[in-house]
């Protein structure tokens, strides 16, 4: 039975533009089985004619508050902190504005976490599909992990073993943590990595079904030529933050070791930026912390120097990184582009 002033499912999506995507999500969620919902939208200053499609979409479902943003700073995560502290359901879903849900995404997450109360937050699978395909069937799922006491170790190597829109969160034991609102990137990361933090009972939900089907945008751009000055001081101010937290571990240098495949990956992207300031203000912030990481990253520095662009200087790369630290990862990618180098000789 629906309840207007005391919804069961509280659902919080930042927006910003693209009303065609929002328009559908919101389609999905006004299609759902479960009716016993609220739906909130923040919008993170979008122009008028944006705005106003969306709006008039939803004027008249009393479940749905579409709002401006009513603060600074200019950020997702601002909205995201709006919307919680607005949410009254038992339970609280945060997704994108540009993906698609089942029509049974809402009914099957509050059953489950019904059935589970001693759980905090529970993860659903999910499947992508790329921008102008067709949405998967809810049999095609990307991979799920297993509650094996990993998942922090996991984040902090940058092997997501989900994200936030996959999961379904206890209202009560968000209390207390926040988005923060300095960060332009790995939002969810961090907010993730609060969650492990404090202890929040997690559970993989047991289906063999997707409920949630992600976008990849086919912008043409690499990770690199997306990472802006803003994700670049983002990021500066995030590693820190992670590393005055591990020390609080008894499990900390395990942690740290993890963490360093992602303190080698953001400087990979550094080198392939040729910005020498990028580089030096980052192993100067991260040298009171990991003194070892960042000698040998000098040295690759010194030895890869400008030259970055083109298959055999990416080879150069990757071998140095995979001499210096062993990442595998960097081992196939070196004989990866060394192979394209091969081959696309004149």
């Amino acid at each position: 039975m629906q309840n207007i002033n005391n919804p069961r499912l509280s659902v919080i999506i930042p927006c910003f533009n693209k009303a065609d995507y929002l328009i559908q999500m919101v389609d999905c969620i006004m299609k759902q089985t479960f009716k016993d919902w609220e739906l909130i939208l923040i919008d993170d200053g979008s122009d008028e004619e944006n705005f106003n499609k969306v709006h008039e979409f939803v004027l008249y479902d009393t479940r749905i508050q579409h709002i401006r943003r009513s603060r600074l700073p200019k950020n997702g995560n601002t909205c995201r902190n709006i919307g919680m502290d607005m949410a009254k359901g038992e339970y609280m879903i945060i997704f994108d504005a540009d993906d698609m849900i089942s029509e049974t995404c809402f009914e099957n997450r509050v059953k489950f976490m019904d059935a589970h109360s001693e759980c905090d937050y529970a993860t659903f699978p999910y499947a992508s599909f790329e921008e102008g395909s067709s949405v998967p069937t809810t049999d095609k799922m990307d991979k799920m992990g297993t509650d094996n006491g990993t998942i922090l170790k996991e984040l902090l190597s940058t092997v997501y073993p989900f994200t936030v829109w996959a999961n379904i969160y206890r209202t009560n034991a968000l209390k207390g943590i926040r988005w923060d609102e300095k960060l332009f990137v790995y939002q969810d990361l961090d907010f993730m990595i609060q969650c492990d933090f404090v202890q929040l009972k997690h559970i993989y939900a047991d289906v063999s079904y997707s409920d949630y089907f992600y976008c990849h945008f086919n912008s043409g751009n690499s990770v690199c030529n997306n990472f802006s000055e803003e994700k670049i001081i983002s990021t500066n101010y995030l590693f820190p933050k992670i590393f005055d937290l591990l020390e609080e571990r008894k499990d900390k240098n395990i942690l740290l070791k993890s963490f360093e495949r992602f303190l080698v990956l953001h400087f990979e992207r550094l080198l392939n930026l040729c910005n020498d300031q990028y580089i030096e203000q980052y192993l100067m912030i991260i040298s009171p912390y990991c003194p070892n990481v960042v000698e040998k990253c000098q040295h690759i520095k010194c030895k890869i120097g400008s030259r970055v662009s083109g298959h055999f200087n990416q080879a150069r790369i990757h071998y140095y990184l995979y001499k210096a630290f062993g990442y595998k990862f960097n081992q196939v990618m070196g004989i990866h582009e060394f192979v394209k180098w091969i081959l696309l000789r004149p």
